[in-house]
């Protein structure tokens, strides 16, 4: 898998560089290569897409759980820091 990737890649590059000095004068058969690669990177992203898809429906909880927890311990310290602050800035202001 890592190899067909990297095949891509550096056929993709060397396609750009045609484009550039091709012009309008595309040869059919880069336009063929082209529309290879492009299909293979479609094939590769959707195989990207659902193993991360994946990994974010297992982690979910988890980071849900997570963000209650956080989000309670800045409450928290909100109310201990919180009128501390209000105080500091009252006392500049005067």
């Amino acid at each position: 898998m890592k190899k067909n990737v990297l095949i891509c890649f550096l056929i993709t590059g060397m396609l750009f560089a045609g484009f550039a000095y091709a012009g309008e004068e595309r040869i059919p058969a880069i336009d063929h290569i082209w529309s290879w690669i492009t299909a293979k990177a479609k094939i590769v992203w959707e195989h990207i897409y659902t193993f991360l898809n994946k990994e974010v429906e297992q982690r979910k909880p988890g980071a849900e759980e997570e963000f209650k927890k956080e989000t309670e311990e800045l409450k928290q310290e909100i109310r201990e820091k919180g009128p501390s602050f209000w105080q500091r800035l009252k006392d500049l202001v005067q």
